[in-house]
């Protein structure tokens, strides 16, 4: 496991990336892409159309292309659906004609409804509070998956996290810690579930906004993919920018890029160097089931403060300095008696060093004998 050790030992938080895996691990009927459009499908028209248009789409796109054939099965699928709910052929328990008329779209409920009607699988509850544990110490996490399942886990860790659902959060003032980025939508919000072809090209207009986020945290914060396969567009795309844009080599692009891949009752750590895309992208392979012991080692980075504190102090001092600065105060609630900047790395780690806010009156004011004693016996 020396992917993980070294993340271990580098003591880094780690920005992880959740995908459809992680949920169909913990939950027995979570659907994948495939199951989810025949099951809908198989609700507004017969299971053989169902087929043909896969026939249709694979001699268009190619039998290996599944994100087009798919993008397309559910834009179609969603113009059958949404006809069949307003033609009363099909109902929603949670959605009203005037709603649907209104905006929500049923098609899209429908998928939500699917994901919030999900049933645990027995044996997991170890690993699932391991993975709870592990959340805690990630950097962020980034998800294409539309359930609350790491909403939930949060919440069993008692900590705190901010969520961004969809594209409307990378336009959100951040502070890269403690956060939870849904980039394909949550069923909380039905209309952000990213799924059809026009959903996709949407999301790609946007995606340079995604890369280049995840880019910036990269040179400080190694990256993490749970529950996704090699072949997932999101992976590729996010590997590619990646090299594209950092200034690593091949040893130091793979120290930094794990891909964890599911092998069944595999309880060791298969770890391999591997190249993609005409060799030009390398990452660190793990090929394991022992997803319990990667919680683990990831759960014994220690900084003392988790991402979610660091994320709340943050944020307190930000709002400060902004609300001060607009009204040119930031004087009276900042001391800096000593410039942090000129500091050395090394000076930092060895200094003990206070950021006070408060009144500059009282924090750098030494009070008079006549104060000292006055507080001094005035306190007996």
């Amino acid at each position: 496991m020396n992917f993980l050790e070294n993340i271990r030992n580098q003591n880094q938080f780690p920005i992880v990336f959740i995908g459809s895996g992680i949920t169909k691990r913990y939950f027995k009927n979570a659907p994948n892409w495939q199951e989810l459009l025949l099951k809908i499908w198989s609700e507004v028209d017969s299971v053989d159309s169902y087929y043909s248009m896969c026939y249709e789409l694979q001699k268009k796109y190619g039998k290996s292309n599944t994100f087009d054939i798919n993008t397309e099965l559910a834009t179609v699928l969603q113009s059958k659906y949404n006809d069949a709910f307003f033609a009363k052929k099909v109902k929603l328990p949670t959605l009203t004609l005037k709603r649907a008329i209104d905006g929500i779209d049923p098609f899209k409920q429908r998928i939500a409804n699917e994901f919030l009607h999900l049933k645990s699988r027995e044996g997991y509850e170890n690993e699932i509070e391991w993975f709870s544990k592990m959340l805690i110490k990630a950097r962020m996490v980034l998800t294409t998956n539309y359930d609350t399942f790491i909403e939930q886990c949060y919440d069993n860790a008692n900590t705190s996290v901010q969520i961004h659902v969809g594209n409307r959060g990378l336009f959100e003032k951040t502070d890269d810690y403690g956060e939870l980025y849904k980039i394909h939508g949550s069923v909380k919000d039905v209309n952000t579930i990213c799924i059809t072809k026009e959903d996709y090209q949407k999301n790609e207009k946007k995606s340079a906004l995604v890369d280049a986020k995840i880019l910036s945290n990269l040179t400080e914060s190694p990256i993490i993919f749970l529950g996704y396969s090699l072949t997932d567009r999101n992976v590729q795309n996010i590997l590619n920018s990646f090299v594209e844009n950092a200034p690593f080599d091949i040893s130091q692009a793979a120290s930094r890029i794990g891909v964890v891949e599911f092998d069944e009752g595999n309880t060791d750590f298969n770890e391999a160097i591997e190249g993609m895309i005409n060799n030009r992208i390398h990452y660190t392979s793990i090929k394991t089931d022992n997803y319990l012991e990667i919680y683990k080692k990831i759960s014994q980075i220690d900084q003392l403060y988790t991402p979610s504190e660091l994320r709340k102090y943050e944020t307190s001092f930000r709002r400060i300095i902004e609300v001060k600065g607009k009204e040119k105060q930031l004087k009276s609630v900042i001391a800096d008696y000593v410039d942090i900047d000129k500091l050395t790395d090394e000076e930092i780690q060895n200094k003990n060093i206070v950021v006070a806010f408060g009144n500059d009156k009282i924090i750098y004011r030494f009070p008079s004998l006549a104060e000292y004693l006055k507080n001094y016996f005035g306190g007996l």
